[in-house]
């Protein structure tokens, strides 16, 4: 298989780990990445609760990040795609004592 075959015929399912790291301010810290380098008919993501840390913790991203910022629940429908915003309420609402909600969608 070529890296073209993944575009036109790409694997059944992928299944990811997503993290969400708050502050103390109960903000949510976003990472903005480059293009996506897998497609996939399905994808299956786990989301893992990463603490809270001191919203001025240095830390350092490789890859395919190109920023980071922390936005307060209130920002996210502003500026994430709406199945990223509500799949993010979702989390924060667990961590907040609500039920645990499995989310279906397709991030258009």
């Amino acid at each position: 298989m070529t890296a073209r075959d993944h575009f036109t015929a790409p694997p059944p399912r992928r299944l990811g780990a997503l993290g969400i790291i708050r502050n103390s301010a109960g903000a949510v810290l976003m990472i903005e990445k480059g293009h996506p380098t897998h497609l996939s008919k399905e994808d299956v993501n786990f989301l893992f609760d990463c603490g809270v840390i001191d919203e001025h913790t240095p830390f350092v991203f490789g890859g395919r990040i190109q920023g980071t910022r922390w936005m307060l629940p209130d920002e996210l429908d502003e500026h994430l795609t709406p199945f990223t915003a509500a799949r993010t309420h979702a989390a924060l609402r667990a961590l907040s004592g609500g039920h645990v909600e499995v989310l279906a969608g397709h991030p258009l």
